[in-house]
């Protein structure tokens, strides 16, 4: 075990900053910078040829770079998320609720940390994640689930900046991470009680290594202190997680350079050369544009003594020139704009195509009729744009509920949560680390919400799972259907949610289901003794009804399954579902309903656990 360091705070200072100065990162932090500018469409500004910039010259900015964020952006915060904990098929139902409670902790978890997010004016994690992915092409995240000194789980879950962080990678992930921010005079006072004197702002460095946690104090006046002391985290390794987007791994120069920008693949890796261009141009014409409207005179005259002086395009004028001819007024031919400028638009406006979200298609203008495979191949195009941030967003994920499930389990007490589980029901939970399993496996998965031809995936579904000559076997499984073609995100949810809905609908047509229904309708309009008379009429389990005063013929069913008179005749499949229903419930530890039951016993099928 490698020995622990010690740590001034002149030393933390030094490695962060160590770090800033190196080329690998002051490229990284520069092509940052020159992205932001995209995105807030900072004014394009013409220069001459010596990069001086051309005064009273026309400017025009492209709102594409930003159109291109936001598209991107909304695709990303618009994607399913959904994480789950993996567990065996045949697993036990002990097993399953186990599994079932830990995916409702990590929602509790994860909406405390958007609720402390938005108390202080921020996003949800996940929007606040979408954001730094799609304008860094990296994000950074901070997780840190402790006992605080009042006996209470504290939860410290955040996205970090990459602009403001610095790092140092290992064989096996980070040897230690920091992040960086200014604080002003009054906060300073108020969260740590430190007087900044005459200092407005001071530097905040919080480091971690694989065993320490410590924050440093840094102010222009050159004074460094501890605002928390080095501290063991008992995690052996960095709360951190820094993550690019895209498929490329760490790749060195032929001098042994790290090239981490090119990791960091934001929505403008490939389009960030193309705008100052495309603006140049558009600048130029309009140039012509505004010089074409002046309408300048010539004036010819012997004699003539004027000089031209300045732009004759500018503004209105007549121009006088000596001539020996005779003297003539006539108009000052306007300038025109080379015909290689279209050309060169044509070439721009293809390269913006093919490096950012394709127009009009990525933004539903295209009045044009496509055929289905059309739309499958631009689709997949569109998407090719959004995966490799949504696959950022599932790992990071993917680090983050695994955190909080390991660290929750090592230093966390009981805490009460609530919110929205990921089908949409509300639930409340305490949970204790004994809850946690340390061999849970946790998939995550962030799925884009393309366009599709819902209406011709349906029709495929159907015609897939029809019975086919010559042994009426299907093409495909209804699984598989599920899966492939519909795409669903939970097939095996859906699954189950059809079989319930179908033994809801049998237990719906039952007499006597029908009967209390009326029955309740009747007693909430008043009418009590109505109400008394329908359930005086309804059929007893297993007997002939009332009405028929005990004498009726043999009862309606299959022979030697005896039958309630009324009760619907179930079909092999519909018994099957009744059966598979009940077991379900049987494992959840939920009752059987009554009129379940009465199928079940009426048809003489018994579940099995």
């Amino acid at each position: 075990m490698p020995k622990k360091k010690t740590y001034s705070p002149s030393d933390i200072l030094s490695m962060v900053k160590e770090k800033q100065e190196s080329q690998a990162f002051r490229d990284l932090v520069e092509q940052m910078e020159t992205d932001f500018d995209r995105f807030t469409l900072v004014p394009y500004q013409p220069r001459d040829e010596h990069g001086v910039i051309r005064k009273g010259a026309q400017s025009y900015t492209s709102p594409k770079p930003r159109n291109d964020f936001l598209k991107v952006l909304n695709g990303l915060n618009k994607a399913m998320l959904v994480w789950q904990i993996v567990t065996e098929e045949d697993a036990p139902e002990d097993e399953r609720k186990a599994v079932a409670r830990g995916e409702d902790f990590l929602t509790g978890i994860l909406a405390e940390a958007d609720k402390r997010l938005r108390l202080i004016g921020e996003p949800p994690l996940k929007q606040s994640l979408d954001w730094i992915a799609v304008a860094r092409g990296m994000v950074g995240l901070k997780c840190l689930i402790y006992t605080n000194e009042d006996k209470e789980t504290e939860i410290d879950i955040r996205p970090l900046d990459p602009m403001h962080m610095a790092w140092e990678q290992g064989v096996n992930g980070l040897v230690w991470a920091a992040f960086y921010y200014n604080i002003s005079k009054t906060e300073c006072e108020e969260r740590y009680g430190v007087d900044l004197d005459k200092e407005d702002t001071a530097l905040v460095v919080d480091f971690f290594d694989t065993s320490i946690n410590a924050v440093v104090l840094s102010t222009g006046g050159g004074k460094k202190q501890w605002i928390k002391k080095p501290t063991p985290h008992n995690l052996e390794r960095p709360p951190i997680f820094v993550g690019f987007a895209g498929s490329m791994p760490t790749i060195y120069t032929k001098d042994n350079e790290p090239t981490i920008q090119h990791r960091a693949n934001s929505v403008y890796s490939s389009s960030r050369n193309v705008y100052d261009p495309y603006n140049k141009q558009v600048s130029f014409l309009m140039d012509k544009a505004e010089q074409s409207v002046a309408g300048t005179l010539v004036h010819a005259s012997k004699g003539g003594k004027k000089l031209l002086k300045g732009n004759p395009f500018s503004s209105w004028q007549v121009i006088n020139v000596a001539t020996d001819e005779d003297e003539s007024i006539g108009e000052l031919k306007p300038p025109s704009a080379p015909a290689e400028v279209g050309a060169i638009l044509a070439i721009l406006d293809r390269d913006k195509q093919e490096s950012t979200v394709p127009y009009p298609i990525g933004f539903g203008l295209d009045e044009q009729g496509h055929s289905g495979a059309a739309l499958a191949i631009m689709t997949d195009n569109t998407r090719s744009i959004y995966d490799p941030f949504c696959g950022l967003i599932q790992e990071a994920y993917r680090w983050l509920c695994e955190e909080i499930l390991s660290q929750f389990k090592t230093k966390g007490k009981k805490v009460d949560l609530r919110g929205y589980n990921q089908k949409g029901k509300f639930f409340k939970l305490q949970a204790s680390p004994s809850d946690i399993e340390e061999d849970w496996y946790i998939n995550v998965v962030v799925e884009p919400q393309m366009p599709r031809d819902e209406e011709k995936d349906l029709q495929m579904a159907l015609q897939a799972t029809q019975a086919r000559p010559p042994y009426g076997t299907p093409l495909l499984s209804d699984q598989t259907v599920r899966e492939k073609m519909l795409k669903l995100t939970d097939p095996d949810a859906e699954k189950e949610l059809i079989k319930r809905e179908a033994v809801e609908a049998m237990i719906e047509k039952m007499p006597q289901v029908q009967i209390r229904k009326m029955a309740k309708a009747m007693l909430d309009a008043g009418d009590r003794e109505g109400a008394e008379e329908f359930l005086a009429s309804m059929p007893p389990p297993g007997g002939p009804s009332p009405q028929s005063g005990g004498q009726g013929g043999p009862p309606m069913g299959q022979p030697g399954m005896p039958q309630g008179q009324g009760m619907p005749q179930l079909s092999p499949q519909e018994l099957q579902q009744a059966m598979a229903m009940a077991e379900q419930l049987l494992r959840q530890g939920k009752p059987i309903p009554p009129e379940l039951e009465q199928v079940l016993r009426q048809a003489g099928g018994q579940p099995q656990i």
